[in-house]
Formats: structure tokens, C-alpha cells, sequence
């Protein structure tokens, strides 16, 4: 719509009996405006178009103003961005609880600071539970000593899971 809208001017004749809706461009449904089977004619389905149009039995499709589809489109994009990061979450939850490490039940957020810089940590070789939760911010509610627990299986990790975590984890908050 837009790009019609960018070349079309409305030219409305200016003669005595003409119609306000002259000039005006108008989106119809397709489906429920349909000309009969057959051959293509596209000057009898104009006129038809035109005399249902005239009629007000022609079936229009809402077309919002250029401002409110923008609007939409930054809505909808957003709607995808937030989307994709729960499924980010998720994932890595679910790649953690599989490699046995239970950092998901004392941190609440896993893409925070602290838990990136732990994830980070463990991604690169760390294999210490003390120093996994040394990384933790101060502000983090968790006590070291259960970081430690939840960071119980890290010395046992597999490499394949260091390097999927820290794909994972490498996403913006």
C-alpha cells in the first residue's frame, strides 16, 4: 500500500456530478469481490469493481494511515524481539538443567549480569564452584554456598555443553 500511496496523486475531475470518491484509492477484498469464472477481462471487472463500488456493495479492506502502520510494524517487531528472547531463555534453562547445573533455581534472571558472568566463566574452562560464585554481583540474593551446590556438576562438565553455554549466553540483554 505504501508504495502505491508514494505515486499515487488523486486527480479528481473537477466537473459537476462528481463523485467525492473519485480520485480515491481504494483497497477491496479479493475473495468476497470475485467476478465471474473464466477468461481475464479487466475492463468488465473494473466496471463491475466501479458499479459495486458506486452501489456500496463492494466489500473495502481497512487501511490505516501511514502513521499507524508504522506504529504496527514497530509494535510487531517488538512483539518478535521479546519472543525470541523467552525462547533464548528457555533454551538455555533447559541446556543447563540437562548438563545438571541448577543455577536457574538460585538466580532468577539467567541472561543478568551475574549470571552471564558465571555462564561466561564456565563457558571458558572454569571449573571451580567457588569461583563461579565469586563472579556473582553482591546485590545477587543467592549465597555463595548455594551457588556452589547449583555449580556442583561444572568440574564434570563436557565440553560440548561449555560451548553451547557460551553461545547462548552471548546474547544481548
Amino acid at each position: 500500500m505504501e508504495a502505491l500511496e508514494l505515486h499515487w496523486r488523486p486527480q479528481r475531475r473537477h466537473r459537476d456530478g462528481a463523485s467525492p470518491l473519485s480520485g480515491t484509492l481504494h483497497l477491496a477484498q479479493a475473495q468476497s469481490n470475485r467476478g465471474a469464472g473464466g477468461r481475464k477481462k479487466d475492463f468488465p471487472d473494473a466496471e463491475r469493481l466501479v458499479k459495486r463500488l458506486v452501489a456500496q456493495e463492494l466489500t473495502l479492506s481497512f487501511v490505516p494511515d501511514a502513521e499507524q502502520r508504522l506504529w504496527r510494524t514497530v509494535m510487531r517487531r517488538k512483539y518478535q524481539i521479546t519472543r525470541s528472547r523467552v525462547q533464548l531463555h528457555n533454551r538455555l534453562e533447559a541446556l543447563l538443567e540437562e548438563a545438571h547445573i541448577k543455577v536457574s533455581s538460585v538466580v532468577s534472571d539467567l541472561l543478568g549480569i551475574s549470571a552471564r558472568r558465571m555462564l561466561q566463566a564456565l563457558a571458558d574452562g572454569e571449573t571451580d564452584p567457588a569461583a563461579l560464585a565469586v563472579l556473582a554481583a553482591p546485590r545477587l540474593r543467592a549465597t555463595s554456598e548455594q551457588l556452589c551446590d547449583a555449580f556442583q556438576a561444572s568440574p564434570t562438565l563436557h565440553p560440548v555443553y561449555r560451548r553451547l553455554g557460551s553461545v547462548l549466553s552471548l546474547v544481548e540483554k
